[in-house]
C-alpha cells in the first residue's frame, strides 16, 4: 500500500513519537509498503541543538520529505503558526497530490490536524488511521486546567467527533481511551489498542548488569519527566519525609513549575532523603533510572480516561517496579496489579498511608516481589511490531475486496 504519514516531528528529533514514528515507518517499509512521511526539520527543542537535516531522504521504501516552515526559537508565536501552516501544507499535498491508500497523523496538534487531513483523505478516498496519544480536547481541561470547558471546548470536542466520523482506525494505547471513543459513537469495529514501547532501551542489559544489588542501601524512587503542579509531587515529598533516609529515597529528574517551590519545601524542612536532578538527554535519563530501584507514575484526578503515562513502557525497560498515584479503577492500576508490576493509590491517599504504603512497597522489593524484567514482551517493540503489520494488512485485504 501507499502510506503517507504526516507528523511534524520525525527523527532525529527530541519527542518519543518521533523516535516512535522512526521505528513503526521501518517496519511498515519492510512489510512491503511504499512508506511517505511529511515532517519538518528538526524543531522540537532548539536548545537540543540537532543539525539540519536533508529535504528527501529515501531508504528503501521510506521517502522522508521535510516541509519549510517558519524559523523559531521555543514557544511563542512562530510556532503556533507553523503548526497551521504544517497542516495546510500538508492537506494540500493530499488533495492535490498522488493517490495515497493510508494517511496517517496523531493527536498533535491537538483535533484540527486530524480534522483537516481525516477530510483530506475521505475527498481522496484513502483510508485514515488516528493514532491518539490521548484524548482531546478533555486531556488539556483535566491535566493542568488551561481549556474551561465552554465554547471553544464543545467546538474542539465536535470538531474530533467529526474526524473520528471519517476514521477507518482509531488507535488507542489503552483499553480506558477506547471507552471514551465508543461513547463519542465511534464503531467498536474501528477501534484498536496498540500499546507504545520503550525506546532507547538498546543498552539495557549492561546498564542493568552494573546496578548495585537491591538488598543494599535505602531503596531509590525515581520520578523522571515534567516536576509539574498537576503530579501531587508534594504529597510525595511530605510523605517520604517521615521515612528513615537509611529506608528510602525520592529522586526526581527534570523541569517544570512546580519544581522551584518542591526544591524549597525540601531545603525548609531540612528533608534529607528527597533529591533533585535537571533535565538529561533520552539515552542519560534511561541510563540513569537503570541505576534505580522504583519508577513513580502519578496521574491527576480524572485524567486517565484520556492517557496512559507512557513512561511505563521504559520503567519497565529499566527494570523498575512501580508505585502509581491513580484511581483504583483506571486501566493503569489494573495493568499493574495483574502484570505484578507495583502498586497504586489515589491521590486523595492520606500522608500517613502513603507513607506506610511506600514503606512496605519498599520492603517487599528489596527481597525481589516484584520482577518487571520478567515482563519483557510488555513493553519491547517486538510486541508492537506484528501488531501494526497485522493492521495494515487487514486494511489492504480489505482495500483490495
Amino acid at each position: 500500500m501507499r502510506i503517507l504519514i504526516a507528523y511534524r516531528y520525525f527523527r532525529p528529533d527530541t519527542p518519543p513519537y518521533a523516535s516512535m514514528l522512526g521505528e513503526i515507518t521501518s517496519w511498515l517499509a519492510e512489510a512491503g509498503h511504499d512508506v511517505e512521511m511529511l515532517t519538518a526539520q528538526p524543531s522540537y527543542k532548539p536548545a537540543a541543538g540537532i543539525p539540519k537535516q536533508p529535504w528527501r531522504e529515501i531508504e528503501g521504501r521510506l521517502n522522508i520529505r521535510r516541509l519549510w516552515l517558519l524559523p523559531e526559537k521555543g514557544m511563542g508565536p512562530a510556532k503556533v503558526l507553523n503548526s497551521v501552516l504544517f497542516i495546510l501544507r500538508v492537506f494540500f499535498i493530499i488533495l492535490l497530490g498522488r493517490k495515497r491508500d493510508v494517511i496517517w497523523t496523531a493527536t498533535m496538534p491537538p483535533v484540527i490536524q486530524a480534522f483537516m487531513l481525516s477530510l483530506a483523505a475521505k475527498l481522496r478516498g484513502a483510508d485514515f488511521i488516528y493514532h491518539m496519544q490521548d484524548i482531546h480536547p478533555e486531556i488539556s481541561s483535566v491535566s493542568d486546567g488551561r481549556l474551561r470547558r465552554g465554547r471553544v471546548f464543545r467546538l474542539m470536542q465536535k470538531l474530533d467527533v467529526k474526524a473520528l466520523s471519517r476514521t477507518h482506525t482509531a488507535v488507542v494505547i489503552g483499553p480506558d481511551m477506547a471507552d471514551i471513543l465508543r461513547e463519542r459513537g465511534a464503531s467498536p469495529q474501528n477501534i484498536r489498542v496498540i500499546r507504545n514501547f520503550a525506546l532507547g532501551d538498546e543498552e539495557a542489559p549492561k546498564l542493568l548488569s552494573a546496578r548495585p544489588a537491591r538488598k543494599s542501601g535505602p531503596v531509590r524512587f525515581v520520578f523522571a519527566g515534567n516536576i509539574g503542579r498537576f503530579q501531587n509531587l508534594e504529597s510525595l515529598v511530605e510523605a517520604f519525609s517521615r521515612l528513615d533516609p537509611s529506608e528510602a529515597i525520592l529522586v526526581l529528574v527534570g523541569e517544570g513549575r512546580a519544581k522551584m517551590g518542591l526544591v524549597e519545601l525540601v531545603k525548609t524542612q531540612d528533608i534529607t532523603n528527597v533529591e533533585f536532578h535537571d533535565h538529561m538527554s533520552p539515552e542519560g535519563v534511561f541510563a540513569f533510572l537503570c541505576q534505580q530501584d522504583i519508577g513513580v507514575v502519578t496521574l491527576a484526578p480524572g485524567l486517565y480516561p484520556y492517557a496512559f503515562p507512557s513512561k511505563i513502557w521504559t520503567y519497565m525497560a529499566a527494570d523498575l517496579p512501580m508505585l502509581g498515584l491513580v484511581e483504583t479503577e483506571s486501566d493503569m492500576h489494573a495493568f499493574l496489579k495483574t502484570h505484578n508490576l507495583g502498586v497504586c493509590t489515589p491521590w486523595e491517599t492520606s500522608t500517613e498511608a502513603l507513607t506506610r504504603l511506600i514503606a512496605d512497597f519498599s520492603k517487599k522489593v528489596r527481597v525481589g516481589e516484584y520482577m518487571p524484567a520478567a515482563q519483557t514482551q510488555l513493553y519491547h517493540r517486538n510486541a508492537a511490531k506484528p501488531r501494526w503489520i497485522k493492521l495494515m494488512g487487514e486494511i489492504e485485504k480489505a482495500r483490495l475486496s
